[in-house]
């Protein structure tokens, strides 16, 4: 498993784990939310490299034990070949002031009017220490440190289209046109994936193309499924043809 998706299944075990009603009762105190965040992905075991390490320790075990859960035992986070914006403190940081500063976060994704208007999403910033620290431990020249316009809309992309489509569907809507006219109107993703289609001259021009084109490599490519796969079985058969 590479370092992305290595990092993905570290972020989704954490999700998981959390008690959602334990979110919601500590949403307007961020300290409460770096503290449950970070400690349940192993960040937060002595010995401590500060005082706020130590602090959101404390916390986190004042939270566990007065909501009763457990912690991931034996779960690393990944920090190799990641660039320092992307650290999972940074990413944890910013999620906690995500929660913390806005109230009713799903009625926010699913109920907003201009889809992609992301001007909230850029208005998020981390908590002081984190404006001068990338680890724990470790000072740095201090950065507002919010989300980039790259990153908001990748947050489009993989996370409020997807819910928005499992929304309306649930709710017995067919949201599809919907949501692919949203999803055309958003630059593509970039990723090793993208780039890799670009080198055989197939190119994304919106964030539909390139999550088609991800679902076709994950989905077939990464597991040799060609004869399932459309593109796949006419090459071949093209292939044959000429032997």
């Amino acid at each position: 498993m590479n370092t992305r998706n290595k990092k993905k299944a570290s972020f989704l075990e954490v999700a998981k784990a959390i008690p959602f009603h334990v979110i919601r009762k500590n949403w307007d105190e961020v300290g409460k939310l770096e503290a449950l965040f970070m400690g349940m992905s192993g960040m937060l075991n002595p010995p401590y490299n500060d005082f706020y390490q130590k602090t959101l320790g404390t916390t986190y075990s004042y939270l566990k034990r007065k909501h009763q859960f457990q912690t991931i035992e034996g779960l690393s986070m990944q920090y190799s070949r990641l660039r320092p914006m992307n650290f999972p403190t940074i990413r944890w940081a910013q999620l906690a002031q995500l929660y913390s500063s806005t109230q009713g976060l799903f009625s926010r994704f699913i109920q907003k009017e201009d889809q992609f208007n992301t001007a909230w999403l850029a208005a998020v910033r981390v908590s002081d220490y984190w404006k001068t620290h990338y680890v724990f431990g470790k000072s740095s020249t201090a950065r507002n440190k919010g989300l980039s316009k790259a990153f908001q809309e990748l947050l489009l992309i993989n996370t409020i289209i997807p819910l928005k489509f499992a929304y309306e569907n649930h709710r017995g809507n067919d949201p599809s046109e919907l949501v692919f006219d949203w999803a055309q109107q958003i630059k593509p993703e970039k990723n090793s994936i993208i780039s890799g289609f670009e080198k055989l001259k197939v190119s994304a021009t919106s964030a539909l193309d390139s999550q088609s084109l991800i679902q076709l490599k994950t989905t077939y490519c990464d597991i040799k499924k060609c004869l399932n796969c459309t593109v796949g079985y006419t090459l071949l058969s093209r292939t044959s043809k000429h032997e």
